[in-house]
């Protein structure tokens, strides 16, 4: 009867390298390209001190500029 093995597990690990964590965020946005008057909207997925992670309705170029206003929601009472 012949032993059971254990194959050597193998794959990759991912390991946070981030300097700075991300927290969730849910706001809406609206940007506009530098060269241009014309807004868009969109909505922010997550930030860090770093960075910010938005879901546009277009794909940009890298390094493209914008001017981007967040929206925070309130609540009254």
């Amino acid at each position: 009867m012949e032993e059971n093995k254990l194959k050597p597990r193998t794959g990759v690990a991912k390991i946070e390298e981030r300097q700075h964590p991300r927290f969730l965020l849910n706001l809406p946005i609206e940007y506009y390209r530098v060269s241009s008057d014309i807004n868009q909207s969109g909505y922010t997925v997550n930030a860090s001190e770093g960075g910010l992670m938005v879901n546009l309705p277009e794909k940009l170029e890298v390094g493209q500029l914008l001017r981007i206003r967040i929206f925070s929601l309130s609540v009254l009472i």
